[in-house]
């Protein structure tokens, strides 16, 4: 009993700093959404927008390139060493950041940020948790570490910008954004060096890990032929619709409703982060009285479903405009709670151990490609047929979007069940 408490403690805590890598990893490629002016004056492209975006863009095609690469890899090496190098990696890249080289030197800095957040982290990430939670038990650690993360994302947050605000008061806008950087980074490095002694030896376990790369791309071959691979790509793919056409809902209403700008950021804030840390628990508990996680997933996707029509049918209007807030935050949870659970269907079909990175990489590779288009698309809605129009569009494409979300939880709904049920009989053989 002693041991099994020692055990569960050790758990928890590695799954806290799995939440401190996951909520701080991402901060420094993505600090241009908090600190868009800064960032850019500090970087001395103030008047050059186009460099600027080139630096997002170079680390959105290495992100692209790196997920399937990141699988492989994720299931020949022990994913103990691999965050370990990613998030002293990132932290290093960080203080250089804070330097602020030249253009060219922030380039390299973009293109090896792909490297350290993607190639040897993303899917080294998603295996880790899925090795430290049993099988029983992956939809509710899923949903632990998704509520979690949010929780200490958003802390983290309201602390750097309190600072910067000081430092730009006291000081100017760059030395504010220069310590921002310089305290991510530190705690990134710290987290790595304590994940070193503080998470398990997974390598130790030879079905963990493939014996050589040629194993390891024979494994991801193999990932292509599995369903549970399709489906886990569907749903990523719907959520990240879902989140991407959620950031146009501040525009929306400042336009229809009356909202101002600071009210609709202010409420977009919330919106993003309330949600995520109520549904991860809530999705974690209802997975883990299921059984499996695809149930969780199919009430979400009904309840995106229907919030899309009633923002489809509602009149964009300020007399219905709690109204339309609600439903929007109700669309965030919906979403959020796929997003807590949607990892644990790996484990819950029985996929072996070994193939967890693979599948990791196709399904990211595959779901998260919204990302390289859904703003083109939306944006030439918006320029083509004006605002309203748009908008109807939008809400239209995103409940036809859930509803093939549904139908794919649908069909992995009976390919985990299967996958239990000829579990159950070989154990009892």
């Amino acid at each position: 009993m002693k041991k099994k408490n020692e055990k569960n403690v050790k758990k928890y805590l590695a799954l806290i700093l799995m939440m401190f890598a996951m909520s701080t990893i991402y901060t420094l490629p993505y600090l241009r959404y908090s600190f868009f002016t800064a960032l850019q004056d500090a970087m001395g492209l103030s008047n050059d927008a186009t460099k600027y975006g080139n630096l997002m863009s170079v680390y959105g095609i290495m992100n692209l390139l790196m997920y399937l690469p990141g699988g492989i890899i994720a299931d020949k090496f022990d994913s103990k060493k691999l965050l370990v190098f990613s998030m002293v990696g990132t932290g290093a890249l960080g203080l250089w950041m804070a330097t602020w080289p030249s253009y060219n030197g922030l380039l390299i800095i973009h293109l090896l940020f792909g490297i350290t957040t993607v190639l040897t982290f993303w899917s080294s990430s998603v295996k880790v948790v899925n090795l430290l939670a049993s099988s029983g038990e992956q939809g509710e650690t899923f949903g632990f570490l998704e509520s979690g993360r949010n929780v200490i994302g958003l802390a983290l947050s309201a602390i750097t910008l309190a600072l910067f605000a000081y430092l730009s008061k006291k000081v100017n806008e760059v030395a504010g954004i220069t310590f921002v950087i310089v305290l991510y980074s530190i705690i990134m490095i710290l987290v790595g060096i304590v994940l070193y002694f503080m998470l398990p030896n997974f390598a130790k376990d030879p079905e963990t890990t493939n014996a050589s790369v040629k194993d390891s791309l024979i494994a991801m071959g193999k990932c292509f032929k599995m369903p549970i691979t399709w489906c886990l790509s569907a749903f990523i793919f719907t959520c990240s619709i879902m989140t991407g056409s959620g950031s146009y809902y501040a525009p929306y209403l400042q336009e229809f409703c009356g909202m101002t700008v600071a009210a609709a950021s202010t409420y977009a804030v919330v919106r993003t982060t309330v949600a995520p840390i109520l549904a991860g628990p809530v999705a974690g508990k209802a997975s883990k009285k299921f059984g499996r996680s695809t149930p969780v997933i199919m009430f979400g996707c009904i309840g995106l479903i229907i919030t899309n029509i009633l923002l489809r049918l509602v009149p964009g209007k300020t007399n219905v405009l709690f109204l339309i807030m609600v439903i929007m935050v109700l669309t965030a949870f919906s979403y959020s709670c796929n997003r807590s659970v949607y990892w644990a269907t790996i484990d819950e079909v029985g996929a072996p151990k070994n193939v967890v990175g693979s599948i990791t990489g196709i399904a990211s590779m595959i779901g998260f490609l919204p990302d390289a288009f859904l703003g083109t698309l939306y944006g030439s809605w918006i320029d083509n047929f004006g605002m309203e129009i748009a908008y109807n569009k939008i809400f239209t494409f995103c409940v036809i979007v859930s509803v093939l979300g549904l139908f794919v939880a649908l069909c992995g709904d009976r390919i985990i069940k299967k996958a239990q049920k000829t579990q159950k009989t070989i154990e009892k053989k």
